[in-house]
């Protein structure tokens, strides 16, 4: 009867279980694929920022008055 009851148990709880953990592993790889694009798009930025030099552009904001 307790094994019975216990598998029954188990059955039930099961699917929950999986569509938690799966949802985790959604979570996780959506984090990584954040930090991976975060450090993407720092990489890219410091790029750029290492070749523009405002003293030549042509935009008004940028010249000095």
């Amino acid at each position: 009867m307790f094994d019975c009851s216990r598998f029954q148990r188990e059955r039930r709880y099961e699917p929950r279980e999986r569509t938690r953990i799966q949802a985790l592993e959604r979570a996780i790889g959506r984090e990584r694929s954040q930090k991976e694009a975060e450090e993407r798009d720092r990489i890219e930025i410091r790029a750029r920022l290492d070749v523009w030099d405002d003293d030549e552009s042509d935009e008004l904001f940028y010249v000095d008055r």
